[in-house]
């Protein structure tokens, strides 16, 4: 039985291939030049919403507006990235973008991390109440030893 093989490539397949890949690359040059503008005013819109939160909080309306603004960066770089050609490199260019736009999705996790602490409140608490117990316990336990050691003295057995 003979097995499946690809063909292998040939001159046209690859002058095709780059042909499409420098298409792909004119056109994620055309959204970034048509989006950069757009962009930039919403990332000081950004940029105010931000000092905003972090000095008297945002309202539920801003709040909103902030994470509209959030999605339509990731929207950006998610569509640039599926139409480059070469990922790898367009992602170590714009690795801080990448970072700055994780990093508040990261706050959606300071829920997890509250219920988180929540729980190991009360396990801490639990370990208190163990450990009094067990204080208390060895208290007890130092006043029998005491009292038999007492009565052990005065014993007729020893």
């Amino acid at each position: 039985m003979g097995s499946v093989t690809t063909p292998p490539l040939t001159d046209a397949t690859n002058q095709s291939k780059r042909a499409l890949d420098r298409e792909r690359y004119k056109l994620a040059v055309r959204i970034g030049k048509a989006l950069a503008t757009p962009m930039t005013v919403l990332s000081f819109v950004w940029l105010i919403l931000l000092v905003l939160d972090l000095t008297r909080g945002l309202s539920p309306l801003t709040s909103r507006l902030n994470y509209a603004i959030w999605g339509v960066f990731v929207l950006q770089l998610l569509v640039e990235f599926v139409v480059t050609p070469h990922k790898l490199p367009y992602l170590r260019r714009n690795w801080l973008t990448a970072v700055a736009l994780i990093l508040p999705a990261a706050r959606v996790f300071r829920v997890f991390r509250a219920v988180r602490a929540l729980g190991a409140l009360r396990g801490a608490r639990l370990v208190g109440v163990v450990s009094r117990a067990n204080r208390g316990m060895r208290g007890s336990a130092a006043s029998w030893v005491g009292a038999a050691s007492a009565t052990s003295r005065h014993s007729p057995f020893s």
